[in-house]
């Protein structure tokens, strides 16, 4: 079968290749020539735009010129002067402003449409145009650089040396220009514009880039135009609005005025392209006839077969394990079909067997979870019944100790205040037993309410510092003086930990000391209870808060309890919203840290949000 799938990877590999090098061969090759010939037309076009608006402007500028020539030759009185100038301003709306100066540059008469420029006594002296037409020889002109007037309108100064000895200059508008060159169509994206030969654009389509000064200067384009002068210019740039074009150039005589036309690269390479793509389209729709005419031929002899393969594998996914697919033949592919089918079995047994499974395990749990949720309520009922007559068996032993109504000799007194203490042993145990099944069962409500850290360390001292009067423990207790007056915490609770975890220290504690500290640790408070008795060894250490474990584990152990303390210590702390932890050493003691989240004890009670134990 691999040999089979290789020779048709091969065959459709050796087709797509020949047609893709014939394809790019017949394409490279038509496109060079149909891109050359539309290029050459295209040149053509523009270059014919390009002369044409050329002529129009030198019209317009040879006219202005001949204009300023006439005036030049004139010896007639300022008066009629003036009505010559202004009969020709009248003429031509381009002519913004005519004067007439003596050789000193005093103003003998001048006409303007609009606000006058050239006729400003403080720099006429200095201009460029008067000085330069006064020291030119008969015939001469200036012909200067383009400029913006207020209106937002370019213009030129054009200036002569009078036939009296004086100048005569003309500003003329070059608005004419711009109304050239937006006449001019070719194309759909052609442009025609007219820069000078410094860089700045006089003349444009779009008014705005006269407006905003936009200048060609050190652009490869003008360069190049600037060096073939003489000669019409054509090449392919892209130009100063960043597009791709091909551009043409033609000067316009006797000025430093160049006239530029435009077309986007993309529209002179349509046909070429459109070429291209009909070619290629051919191209491509032969090299996929050959590739179905190739497909038809092997797909009965392998695409068949894997299309069954492939749907049992779409169904085996979606879980149809007992799917089996359809065997045409017996040869590699056959035989491939027999070993998925195969596979398919194997699988759908393996699934029925983790199925059972699962439903074994689900069972087991919800048993588990029943064995539990029973165990809790049992629990939770035995402690209350207990409770019950222990506590009438603690309110008569207390009765019969205060010798109310009632005399005991000695022996007796010894008897019952032994009751009395093993019925308060065994009433505490309860109350463990109650409390470890409300916290597992969820029932177990701890109430925040404002509370003495430092009442709370007398209270705990009073309550079991006779343990250490009895062994001669020495008894320390230390509150941290940052610890706020009053904080919110459940004083049950809080005292039910600290009896745990101090009768713990003083049952393990045969001498030395037994320390009782409540200090402050930024946000949190802790408890921190510490002994100098036997320690906890560290493989004890991973169980001694799990219930009814005790590091002593056996029937003879030295220490009594049911190992209910720090399970019960651990649940209650965790509730709370803090943690325990330990630190203990073999015969040098243990210390157990509680630490609890600090809130002082200014707001109304309120009850704990619920918490995982």
């Amino acid at each position: 079968m691999s040999r089979q799938l290789g020779l048709q990877g091969r065959l459709l590999l050796l087709l797509g290749a020949v047609m893709l090098i014939t394809l790019l061969i017949v394409a490279v090759s038509v496109f060079v020539l149909v891109s050359s010939a539309e290029r050459e037309v295209w040149a053509g076009r523009q270059d014919e735009a390009g002369r044409n608006a050329a002529t129009q402007a030198s019209n317009y500028i040879n006219l202005a010129r001949a204009s300023l020539q006439f005036i030049a030759e004139l010896d007639v009185s300022p008066a009629e002067l003036e009505r010559i100038l202004r009969a020709s301003a009248d003429r031509s709306p381009g002519y913004l402003e005519f004067i007439v100066l003596n050789e000193r540059g005093t103003v003998v008469s001048s006409v303007s449409a609009g606000e006058s420029v050239l006729a400003n006594a403080f720099t006429i002296a200095q201009s460029n145009w008067f000085v330069s037409a006064r020291g030119a020889g008969e015939g001469q002109f200036y012909f200067g650089d383009v400029q913006i007037s207020p209106q937002n309108v370019p213009y030129i100064i054009m200036s002569s040396p009078s036939r009296s000895g004086g100048v005569v200059a003309l500003r003329l508008s070059l608005s004419v220009l711009g109304e050239i060159v937006s006449g001019l169509r070719f194309g759909t994206t052609g442009t025609t514009y007219v820069v000078q030969s410094e860089g700045t654009v006089a003349a444009h389509p779009d008014p705005r880039v006269i407006q905003d000064f936009v200048s060609l200067a050190g652009r490869q384009e003008l360069e190049a135009v600037l060096e073939q002068r003489e000669a019409s210019w054509t090449g392919s740039y892209t130009n100063f609005r960043n597009e791709a074009v091909i551009g043409t150039a033609s000067a316009i005589p006797n000025t430093n005025l160049v006239v530029i036309t435009e077309i986007a690269q993309v529209e002179a390479t349509a046909s070429s392209r459109n070429a291209l793509l009909v070619l290629g389209t051919i191209t491509v729709l032969f090299w996929l006839g050959a590739i179905v005419l190739t497909r038809t031929t092997i797909r009965r002899l392998v695409f068949v077969p894997l299309q069954h393969l492939q749907e049992g594998a779409n169904e085996v996914e979606q879980g149809n394990l007992q799917y089996q697919a359809k065997l045409l033949r017996h040869d590699e592919i056959g035989q491939l079909t027999e070993s998925f089918n195969a596979m398919a079995r194997g699988l759908y047994a393996r699934a029925s067997e983790r199925e059972q499974l699962i439903m074994d395990l689900q069972r087991a749990k919800r048993q588990a979870e029943e064995n539990s949720r029973l165990k809790s309520e049992f629990l939770s009922t035995m402690s209350h019944e207990l409770r019950t007559p222990l506590n009438a068996i603690e309110g008569f032993t207390s009765i019969m100790l205060s010798r109310m109504g009632i005399e005991l000799n000695p022996k007796a007194e010894e008897m019952v205040r032994r009751v009395s203490a093993n019925s308060k042993r065994l009433l505490h145990l309860i109350n463990d037993f109650l409390d470890l099944s409300r916290i597992e069962s969820g029932r177990l409500e701890l109430v925040k309410a404002p509370v003495s850290p430092a009442t709370l360390a007398r209270i705990w001292q009073s309550q079991v510092g006779v343990l250490g009067e009895e062994k001669g423990v020495e008894f320390v207790v230390t509150v941290d003086a940052a610890l706020p007056p009053a904080i919110l915490g459940d004083e049950d609770a809080l005292t039910k930990i600290a009896i745990n975890l101090l009768g713990n220290a003083f049952k393990f504690t045969h001498k030395g000391t037994v320390s009782l500290d409540l200090r402050r640790a930024n946000r949190d408070w802790m408890i921190v209870v510490s002994d100098t008795g036997i320690g906890i060894p560290p493989h004890a250490r991973e169980y001694i808060f799990e219930e009814f474990r005790q590091v002593d584990g056996s029937s003879k152990r030295l220490y009594g309890g049911t190992g209910l303390g720090l399970a019960l210590v651990q649940k209650l702390t965790r509730a709370m919203g803090g943690s325990v932890t330990l630190q203990s050493e073999l015969g040098r003691g243990s210390t157990f840290t509680i630490t609890l989240p600090l809130e002082p004890g200014e707001s109304e009670h309120e009850q704990y949000p619920a918490r995982s134990a």
